[in-house]
């Protein structure tokens, strides 16, 4: 093969690659700036129930006993339902489920147990 041939075969190739790694790189760039699929029923039902379980956590951390309180999560919003052996944990347990990354605002329904209940 002669010297100027084999110069052109060179270059059509590095040429070649180069085009094909721009297109590559336009794809991925493309992909990266799209929206995001929409969060499926399934994912959110997941989303909701690991934060209903970090909320759980928080509580047992800050010392509220937690078997008697109903914990909801439906898209950051948490509602605690039941009672707490002293008013003064109502409180408490509003701070420590407002402290869980993701919780957007709490509903706290909770009463003070009544001896003999």
């Amino acid at each position: 093969m002669n010297k100027p041939l084999k110069m052109l075969v060179g270059t059509s190739i590095a040429l070649m690659l180069s085009v094909g790694y721009g297109a590559a790189q336009a794809q991925d760039d493309t992909a990266a700036s799209a929206p995001m699929a929409k969060e499926t029923h399934k994912q959110k039902w997941h989303a909701d129930h690991k934060l209903e379980a970090q909320v759980r956590h928080a509580l047992t951390t800050h010392k509220v006993e937690s078997s008697d309180i109903r914990i909801v999560a439906r898209h950051g919003v948490v509602t605690l339902d039941g009672t707490v052996e002293d008013a003064s944990l109502i409180p408490v347990a509003t701070s420590a489920a407002q402290g869980v990354a993701g919780v957007k605002s709490v509903k706290n329904n909770l009463t003070m147990h009544e001896a003999g209940n």
